[in-house]
């Protein structure tokens, strides 16, 4: 037969019930612990990146301010410049004279003297607009003029974006191409129109200047290599940047509208801000890791703070639930010695909360019921066995006992003895109910019969001395009710009531009514009664046996609750002729009924 192997769920929920209660309690909390932990460790770190990347935003922010606002005032300043020598009179007559040196010695004098206000400027140039006429001046001059004018040449046509129509038009360049120690310079060039006839193009201006601000952007950032600065052209041609090999490419510009303004792309967050009158835009690119790099080392003391803050937490939570749960242990160790026997076993009250010493003193005081209760089924099994001991002692042979009775009858009756032949007739109807053919419930009729047979051999016995009644109807004839109940009770009356007087008539009645659902039988008697403390000791000891007070009325109270319940029984009171009343209180007709009602 092929068994199916149990799931890793059905196996591990398997070995999760086998744990005790302080272990599933541990885990419960080591997970809801973890759990929390966990959440609050993912709600930290996002909050503070996120205040990270906000405070890193507006650093940044506010350094692409200050460098654009920067460079846009010196770019400002070299377009003074070019202004300036735009329309001195002496660089115009220069550019428009025929003469191959007309007016040098002037312009001469006005390029040394803007060159001479800037200390960073390498050098500065003038071209005429057919190349024949140049003049340089500088302190880093290219050694081969004929070769800087055709560079110069070379970049208006191929590189750089001159306009020869708008005198609002100038354009740069950023590279190595005239430096002679191989070093990053910025190439400005500004075209020249005419004073005096309408945009018409004469000539170019060009300074060569070793820029701070754009050098800069040269500069390495060790701290953040995957941090960017660079200028943009509006085509999104790289002019300037700190790493050199981006120099002269092209970079997406979609993402940028307007003067200023930031957005995120490929993991990077980008902040630009484009330079007045210039056709540049300035732009930083920093990584994520970059903005949150600073604090990286604080979170993580803070992530290993909280954890090792967890682990103190989780070592005292387990501490106290075996703590908490001991008792519990000590409660079913001493439950397992009570399964195997021992009664006496019982927990030791010490220094507890409310709690468990409610639990311990309810515990060992049940135990304790349980014993007396032990006790009280051992002396009642007695009580009990002692009752079938009398009970086989008192059987006699029926058919024999029957027989001799009729024998004695018939033997009255021949020597005509009535008062023999009634007595024994008595008696064998006696005997009759008392065996009863076994039975232990009888109706009320076969009781009441039982117990004229009973006063009637009774007065026999004592003449005049005695006297009986026995009233009840024919409604009451079916109810139910213990075998030789009344017995008993009709038997004290005698002995200890009416036997007692010495000679004086007692009279015994025996009455059956209804009280409610239920019927009560009254047995009263006329003889020495008893005081009002005996009489009250009798009802409070009636349920629990009593030497003194003997094993038939004790017995007959018990019977009547084993079968019919606490509330039904005997109860004794004084009467009004001087001797004790006895109720007996049983169920109706309808208790069968009830019974089975209650079954269902």
């Amino acid at each position: 037969m092929n068994h199916k192997k149990p799931s890793i769920r059905e196996t591990l929920i398997g070995k999760y019930n086998t744990w005790k209660f302080d272990k599933k309690m541990c885990l419960f909390i080591s997970s809801a612990l973890m759990i929390s932990v966990v959440f609050l460790l993912v709600l930290t770190i996002t909050f503070s990146i996120r205040s990270i990347v906000k405070s890193s935003k507006r650093l940044v922010e506010e350094k692409v301010q200050t460098m654009a606002y920067s460079t846009e005032n010196n770019f400002n300043q070299y377009q003074a410049i070019f202004w300036a020598l735009m329309i001195d009179a002496d660089v115009q007559d220069y550019l428009q004279n025929d003469e191959p040196y007309g007016n040098f010695l002037y312009m001469q004098r006005a390029l040394e003297n803007a060159f001479v206000m800037w200390e960073n400027m390498n050098f500065i140039g003038i071209l005429s607009e057919d190349g024949t006429k140049s003049y340089v001046k500088g302190n880093s001059v290219p050694s081969n003029e004929q070769g800087l004018q055709k560079q110069i040449m070379e970049e208006i046509n191929n590189s750089i974006r001159l306009s020869r129509k708008s005198t609002s038009m100038r354009t740069m360049t950023y590279n190595t191409t005239f430096s002679r120690t191989n070093q990053y310079e910025l190439m400005i060039y500004q075209p020249v129109f005419s004073g005096t006839k309408l945009d018409e193009y004469i000539g170019l201006l060009y300074m060569n200047i070793n820029d701070p601000d754009l050098g800069q952007l040269l500069e390495e950032n060790e701290e953040h290599p995957d941090t960017y600065n660079y200028f943009l052209y509006d085509d999104g041609t790289v002019v300037s940047c700190s790493i050199p090999e981006k120099i002269g490419t092209r970079e997406d510009v979609s993402a940028i509208t307007g003067n200023e303004g930031s957005y995120w792309k490929n993991g990077k967050f980008y902040i630009y801000r484009k330079l007045k009158n210039w056709n540049y835009t300035y732009v930083t690119s920093i990584s994520l890791y970059s903005m949150c790099r600073d604090n990286i080392l604080s979170i993580a003391v803070s992530v290993a703070m909280m954890l090792i803050l967890t682990a103190i937490m989780l070592k005292i939570a387990v501490r106290m639930i075996h703590r908490a749960y001991m008792p519990w242990e000590n409660v079913a160790a001493v439950m397992d010695t009570v399964s195997k026997g021992d009664l006496s076993a019982r927990l030791v009250q010490e220094e507890q909360d409310p709690d468990m010493e409610r639990i311990t003193k309810g515990f060992n005081s049940m135990m304790e019921t349980i014993l007396s209760l032990m006790e009280q089924v051992k002396e009642e099994q007695k009580q009990a066995d002692q009752i079938r001991f009398n009970a086989l002692q008192s059987q006699i042979q029926p058919h024999f006992l029957y027989n001799t009775l009729d024998c004695i009858h018939w033997q009255a009756v021949m020597d005509g003895n009535t008062e023999i032949s009634n007595m024994v007739k008595a008696l064998a109807a006696y005997y009759r109910t008392c065996l009863s053919k076994g039975r232990d419930i009888i109706n009320l009729s076969e009781e009441l019969a039982h117990i004229r047979n009973y006063l009637y051999i009774q007065q026999m016995r004592y003449g005049n001395t005695l006297t009986y009644e026995v009233v009840s109807s024919e409604e009451f004839d079916h109810v139910r009710i213990p075998k030789l109940t009344l017995q008993p009770l009709v038997e004290n009356s005698i002995y200890h009531g009416i036997k007692v007087k010495e000679g004086k008539q007692g009279h015994i009645a025996i009455s059956v009514a209804a009280e409610g659902r239920d019927v009560k039988i009254t047995v009263q008697d006329s003889g020495q009664g008893m005081s009002e403390a005996q009489i009250a000791s009798m009802n409070d000891r009636i349920s629990d046996y009593d030497e003194n007070m003997g094993y038939g009325v004790h017995n007959v109270n018990r019977r009547i609750e084993l079968l019919f319940g606490e509330r039904y029984g005997l109860f004794y009171h004084s009467n009004a002729a001087g001797g004790v009343t006895v109720e007996v209180l049983i169920p109706g007709q309808d208790w069968v009924q009830r019974r089975e009602d209650c079954h269902v």
